[in-house]
Formats: structure tokens, sequence, C-alpha cells
């Protein structure tokens, strides 16, 4: 069969597995998704962002000023096919298929088009990048710049052109997710460093620019701040527990234990757990949002392949594979070490691909060895392959979508829903603020009018808390209420004589006294929202 014929097929099965069941699971639209989807929105119909901004380089959102990589590219699919999950889906789907087609590119340009399909192969089916393919997860379009960026990286000596190219994709990269503003400067001045060009690696120093600006702007390290180590409460905590057990005399428990020599320890022993089997191989990422709950990140069978290919970098043909590769695996972890919540499968993404060229070369110095005749042998590896595949097919659109839809935020375009029927029928609306952002929700799945009186700032109540982080009070005839147990809302009808009120709480907290109008309850049957009207005398 011919290469072209083998890369259809690659690209097509990519697709069914990017696309089948694409609103099935993930179950539902988190809180980013539908903050790109709702800017994306406005950015379409009024080149203005949710907060007004006329076509910002960073917005604002939710007070963490998103970067606009992601956003801008989900204007295309919003505008054929609409707001709503499948419009915002099919722009990280679609990016998904592309970042196959390229690692082919990549593994073609390195070492032929064998290692190129091989690797192709692998990213197709692979549960790490599947998943984060879709759902709006803004790494999934940095990885393909990234891999961009790479493929142009290695064309440099044979076409001077390829320079620029590589250096635009790069720009692109530290333009729509923060790991790229860690990983590609570093592997940059890495690379051309190594290589003796020590003007590049300067230029390559200036990608850090993007980053530096991001710490010094006080607005634009909202999303740092929570996320740094070194002010973390738990770690202050670990450290200061540290110095009590310590039976050394003063300043020695000081000394030993302070928050540098712990910030090394952790950042060590985080950067050490990105390679731990049990994210790659068995559990996957502990945010069940980032990975298929129940299974690494990497098949079972990806294992003998990684071995294969490390080991088979010695040989001197992948010279120049080794000296991409290697530093390109080492690097990768960095952006993830160094925030709280490590090992992060989002923020260690650019990973991927390299791990996969290397199982690509595992492969391919597999199929060079002696044939075994043994049919059974033949069998139960296939068979153990098949295993693998049908496993994760069956956990990513079986299991996940109902265990895990509650972690998603189901239910909220459910209860938009119910709020939209009822809505002209009463003087308020109050929503409980318990799953975060439900004015984000309401924006999306309600009237596009409530949208753009939100973006002309009409009648919308903020607050930011410490962090930095913007929190909506009542926005029009809504108000987002904590409700804390059943006496909020007896308190919140008693403030609001000759009024009749909708009431959206969590579980428990309307009070038995009320009929419920709706109930909503996640295919785990957690219940997320019920619903009352009080007509309020």
């Amino acid at each position: 069969m011919s290469v072209k014929k083998i890369l259809l097929i690659i690209l097509v099965v990519a697709t069914i597995f990017r696309f089948g069941g694409l609103t099935v699971s993930p179950p539902a639209l988190n809180w980013d998704e539908v903050s790109i989807g709702i800017n994306a929105y406005s950015i379409l119909t009024s080149a203005r962002d949710e907060w007004g901004k006329f076509l910002p380089l960073s917005f604002k959102a939710y007070g963490e000023y998103k970067l606009p990589g992601m956003i801008y590219a989900s204007i295309p699919g919003i505008a054929i096919f609409g707001l709503n999950e499948f419009g915002l889906r099919v722009t990280p789907a679609l990016i998904g298929i592309l970042a196959v087609y390229v690692l082919y590119l990549l593994g073609k340009e390195l070492s032929g088009s064998r290692l190129g399909l091989a690797s192709a192969t692998l990213l197709t089916i692979s549960p790490w990048h599947v998943h984060l393919s879709r759902a709006s997860f803004e790494a999934g379009l940095a990885l393909l710049f990234v891999e961009l960026s790479l493929l142009f990286y290695c064309r440099i000596r044979k076409d001077p052109g390829a320079l620029i190219k590589a250096g635009l994709f790069a720009v692109l990269a530290l333009y729509t997710y923060n790991s790229a503003r860690i990983f590609l400067p570093l592997l940059y001045i890495w690379l051309f460093w190594r290589s003796h060009r020590p003007k590049l690696a300067i230029l390559s120093f200036l990608l850090f620019l993007p980053l530096i600006f991001t710490f010094i702007n006080p607005a634009s390290r909202v999303r740092w701040n929570t996320l740094d180590t070194l002010n973390n409460e738990g770690f202050l905590m670990a450290v200061g527990e540290s110095r009590r057990y310590t039976p050394l005399p003063n300043p020695l428990p000081r000394l030993i234990h302070n928050k540098y020599t712990h910030l090394v320890y952790k950042l060590s022993l985080d950067y050490l757990q990105t390679f731990s089997s049990e994210l790659l191989l068995f559990k996957g990422s502990a945010q069940t949002q980032r990975s298929v709950q129940g299974m690494g990140l990497l098949y079972l069978f990806e294992f003998p392949l990684l071995i294969i290919g490390l080991l088979s970098l010695k040989d001197k043909k992948y010279l120049s594979l080794r000296n991409l590769l290697i530093p390109w695996i080492l690097l990768s972890p960095i952006p993830s070490a160094i925030t709280v919540d490590a090992p992060s499968s989002l923020r260690a993404l650019n990973l991927l691909p390299a791990l996969l060229l290397v199982e690509g070369i595992g492969f391919l110095s597999l199929t060079s060895w002696p044939k075994t005749r043994s049919r059974l042998l033949q069998c139960l590896l296939l068979a153990f392959v098949v295993w693998n595949i049908g496993l994760f097919v069956y956990r990513l659109l079986g299991v996940y979508p109902i265990k895990y839809s509650a972690n998603w935020q189901w239910g909220y375009k459910q209860m938009i829903q119910e709020v939209n029927k009822y809505q002209d029928q009463v003087d308020k609306v109050y929503i409980t603020n318990d799953f975060g952002e439900p004015q984000a929700y309401l924006l999306f799945y309600g009237d596009k009018q409530l949208l753009r009186d939100y973006q002309n700032q009409k009648l919308v109540d903020r607050t930011t808390d410490p962090l930095g982080w913007v929190h909506v009070l009542s926005f029009d005839k809504y108000t987002f209420v904590d409700f804390e147990g059943t006496e909020v809302a007896r308190a919140i009808i008693r403030d609001n004589p000759g009024k009749k009120i909708l009431l959206v709480t969590g579980f428990a907290q309307l009070p038995g006294e009320y009929p419920r109008l709706f109930e909503i309850k996640a295919p785990n049957w957690a219940v997320m929202f019920e619903g009352s009207i009080i007509d309020n005398p």
C-alpha cells in the first residue's frame, strides 16, 4: 500500500476518534470552554470581547486574562455551526487531526516516511491526545504550533525562509498557552547554542519577553497567582511542619527547611512525576477533566516501544533525532513542574510528540528484528493492542461521560433552558454559584441580547477577590448566590416582598416547604440543580 493511502487511513481514523460522540464525551462544557465560546462569539458579532474591548490580545474573561490564540481560532467554527457545543468543539477536533498530519511531516523530515507514519498512527489513537482534542483546551492548539515550529526548524539548512516560519509558529504558540512560553524559548536556546548559532540563541531568548511581561503586569498575573507554589498555603504549612519536627538547635531548622529548599525538592519531585508510570501508564492525571480516568496517558503496549526507541537512539544514524528529541523530552515537563497541581497532563502536553517519535523509532527497530513464527504469540500481541484501544474507547464514551459528568459542570445547559422557560413570568431570578461562573453559562445558552447587554456593561455588578479573579454578583434580573443551606433561600424570600421570584439552588438548599418546579440530575444521578417559583405575598 502506498504512503498516501496509509496516511489517508490514519487521518480518517483520527477523524473518527476525535469527532465520534464529540458532544457526548466530555459530557458538558467546562468554565474555560464557555468563556472561550462567548468571547469568540462576541468578537465575531461585534469585534469586541465580553468586556467590550476591541480585538484584544489578552482577554480579561474571569479576570485571569486568557491568551488570544484559541479564542480567535474558534471563531470560524462558531460562525458556521453557531454558539453551541459542536460549534465550539469542532475547532479543537480539527486541530487534533492537523496535529496528526504535522507529526507525520515532522517524522518524515527527521527520518523518512516510515517514522512519520508510525508516529502519526500512535498520535491518532493516543488516549492523551484524543481526550484533549475533544474539548476546547488551549494546550491542543499550542501543541500544533509547537509541532509546526519544530518542523520548519528541521528545514532551516535546506530552506532559508524556514527560520522565519519556525519563529512565526513559535510566537503563535506563545500567544496560545502559557506552557509554550517556558518550553519553547528554553528548547530553542539549547538547539541554537548547541548548533553553534549564538546569535539565534540570543534571538530565542527574546521569546521570553511575553512571559516577562506577564509577570510584570499585575492584572495578567491572576492565573499564575493561583498556581504559584511559593505562595501556596499548603506548601507554606509543609515548610512549617518540617521545621517543627526537626530535632536540631536554631537556626539549623530554618536553614534546612525554608521556602527555597522545599521548593527545590518539590520541583524535582514534580518534574520526575511527569515520567511516573502512574501518570503515563496506569492512572493518568489526577485532575479528572484532563485525562480519561482509570487508565494512563499512554497505552500499556507503548511502553516497550518507548524503551526500545530510547535504546535505539544510541545508533549513529539517529544522531540528529537524538539531538532534538532528548532536550525536547527533558524540557517539556518544566512548565508542569513549577505549578501547584503538578504533574499536569495539560502543561506537559508538549512532551507527547517527542515520546511518540521515540516510540516510532522503537517500532521501526522492532520490525527489523527476526520475526517470530509463533502464530499464537502474534495473536496474543494483537489481542493485547486491541484490548488496550478498546478499553480506552469504552472508558472514553461509556464510563467517563457518566461517572465524571458532575466534574464537567453538567446540568448548566439544562438549568438555563428551564430558566429561559420561566424568566418572563418572574421579577427576579436567583441562581446558585456553587459550581462557579453561572453568568457565563447564562450568556452562552441564554438569549443573545443578554450577551450584548453584558458586553455593554449594563446592570452588571462585580467584585474582585484578593487573587484578582472577577466574580459576577448580579446581572439584569439575575443574582448569583452562595445559598449555604436552606436559610439563605428563606432570607431571599423575606427580602423580596410582593415579588415573584425564581430560585435555582443546589442539592438540599431549597426549603422543603416550597414545591420543586424542576430537578436536574447528572447522568451519575447527582442532583445538580433544583428550581422553584415563589409568588411572594
